[in-house]
């Protein structure tokens, strides 16, 4: 790969030309694929050019550079080609001279391009591509850039360090219709007056942007594939498929639906309904017929019978006990009557019939 020596040192400078006041050359490096460095947009430029046309011209003639297959300046490719034929003791190299023609062809394809895209950019202003070699300088008056530095030219060897133009490489030309004071007076707007102009230039660009042919064919791109994309969706669910699918699966429900009413009328059904109802008929009439036996009423009669017969011996019972109670409450013979006595002894004797107890002191 050819590494190129090209100098850059007048590059991303703007130029007035003396000889004609009303040019502005924007000088951006060389035709050389990645050596291009633009001018910055200054504050004075809003007289001829918006920021936003500015940046839109830089970003296409850099889209008119970026695929460049030169790797050298003209005057570096020249210079190997004198070489090469008198190391070769011939007077012209033949294929030195195919690969000079071929650069010759590429800078002026280049040149084309770019001055196609300036006349189609919609930026109404003169505008040109200019491509200056370094022997194509002159020594004349200075051309002063933006900044008041005067312009050196670098080659050849007898023009350095002596002033003069145009400045070497590649520049974007613009002739305004009226001469400006240079360089330029060096005045920043107040904030916000810097901050509305930004602000209307950025809603200047969006609406531009908008309204441009690629967001209006992407906008009908996006609306028309919605369209596409719903009459999809509505011709697949009319279609033949879905329909019968649909009718299918209705006609499934309808069967399993008609096959469960006809399995519940069924004979087995119904039959197993009645054998069930009739069963439990007849467990609730045994149960009352039961209840209403001769046996069940025999035994809750003496049941009943039973206990009153107890009740009354319990009455019985307590009175027969009541008296004895009161008589020995009043009997003091016996210690036991006024109190237990402590030192008294009672004999049991046992005899064979348990039903006579004697007891003796």
């Amino acid at each position: 790969m050819t590494i190129t020596k090209a100098d850059m040192s007048a590059s991303a400078r703007i130029y007035q030309n003396p000889a004609m006041p009303r040019e502005l050359w924007f000088n951006f490096g060389w035709y050389i694929q990645k050596m291009q460095r633009f001018p910055s947009y200054e504050q004075w430029m809003g007289d001829f050019i918006s920021k936003n046309d500015y940046d839109k011209i830089v970003r296409g003639v850099q889209d008119q550079l970026k695929d460049s297959s030169i790797a050298e300046t003209a005057e570096e490719l020249c210079g190997k080609a004198v070489c090469c034929s008198a190391a070769s003791l011939c007077l012209c190299c033949p294929f030195c001279s195919c690969l000079v023609c071929l650069q010759r062809t590429g800078i002026f394809s280049l040149k084309t391009k770019s001055t196609a895209f300036l006349a189609s950019s919609g930026v109404e202003l003169d505008m040109r591509i200019e491509f200056v070699e370094y022997k194509s300088g002159q020594v004349g008056p200075p051309w002063c850039d933006s900044a008041s530095k005067n312009l050196t030219l670098v080659a050849p060897e007898a023009l350095k360090h002596q002033h003069g133009g145009p400045p070497p490489g590649c520049s974007l030309v613009i002739t305004l219709q009226e001469a400006i004071p240079w360089p330029p007076p060096v005045t920043s707007a107040p904030p916000m007056e810097a901050m509305a102009g930004a602000l209307t230039d950025a809603v200047k660009g969006a609406v531009k942007w908008a309204q441009s042919d690629e967001v209006q064919d992407a906008v009908q791109g996006a609306v028309d594939g919605a369209k596409g994309a719903a009459k999809a969706a509505v011709d697949w669910a009319q279609s033949d498929e879905v329909q019968d699918a649909v009718k299918g699966a209705v006609d499934k429900t309808k069967e399993a639906a008609k096959a469960a009413v006809d399995w519940a009328q069924s004979d087995e059904v119904q039959d197993a309904v009645k054998g069930a109802v009739d069963g439990a008929k007849g467990a609730a009439k045994a149960a009352v017929e039961w209840a209403q036996s001769d046996e069940v009423q025999d035994a809750v009669k003496g049941a009943v019978d039973g206990a009153k017969e107890a009740a009354r011996d319990a009455a019985e019972w307590v009175q027969q006990v009541k008296p004895k109670q009161q008589a020995m409450d009043g009997c003091a013979v016996f210690g036991c009557c006024n109190g237990p006595d402590k030192t008294a002894q009672v004999d049991v004797v046992p005899v064979l019939d348990n039903s006579n107890v004697v007891a003796t002191m």
